[in-house]
């Protein structure tokens, strides 16, 4: 069983997934012309920055772009932690965000991209979350076979290790499946059947 996301041909229902776009610099003209009459001879116009956008972590109350989730997605998935370090300082992302139900923290543990994985993590990713199979970060830690990652994931003790996903099957057995017996090992000294 393979847990790869980048199929594109799998369609989303997620309505987080709406295409928006992120606010349009305004000038001093339109500053101006909105409280002067428009027959006055206007300065010249000159840009100003948006305001600045901070993360949803930071603004409880900002509308995070799907643009920025999917890119952060794609960053996560390609293991590019320079860019997911400048989406995440841009703001006005979703750390969580999800493409076909699997969050970017999830895309990264399946492609084996740890330092990824650490960032995101250290930066407030759910790892309690699960993916429309019932796979936790645990399950695809234990896919990509990685020790330290899956050493990681326990130490936050946030996963059940005995959790299992809507096939019945437990991280043990998908590292069992995938033959990942040091995996195996290392989940049965944490307490898995």
């Amino acid at each position: 069983m393979s847990l790869d996301v980048s199929d594109k041909r799998i369609s989303s229902t997620d309505p987080s997934q709406k295409c928006t776009f992120p606010p349009a610099p305004v000038t001093t003209q339109d500053l101006q012309a909105s409280t002067t009459d428009t027959n006055e001879d206007l300065t010249p116009s000159t840009t100003v920055p948006p305001t600045p956008v901070t993360t949803q972590d930071s603004d409880p109350h900002a509308t995070p772009s799907a643009a920025t989730g999917r890119d952060l997605y794609d960053a996560s998935m390609r293991g590019d932690l320079e860019r997911v370090k400048r989406i995440l300082a841009a703001g006005n992302v979703d750390i969580n965000y999800r493409r076909w139900s699997v969050t970017p923290v999830m895309a990264a543990i399946q492609k084996g991209h740890r330092d990824v994985v650490e960032f995101l993590v250290g930066r407030g990713a759910d790892v309690s979350l699960v993916d429309r199979d019932g796979n936790n970060v645990l399950h695809y830690a234990c896919y990509d076979g990685d020790v330290e990652t899956v050493k990681l994931i326990l130490d936050l003790d946030v996963v059940d290790v005995n959790a299992r996903n809507n096939n019945g099957q437990t991280a043990a057995d998908i590292a069992r499946i995938s033959r990942h017996q040091r995996v195996v090992d290392l989940l049965v000294s944490r307490g898995a059947h």
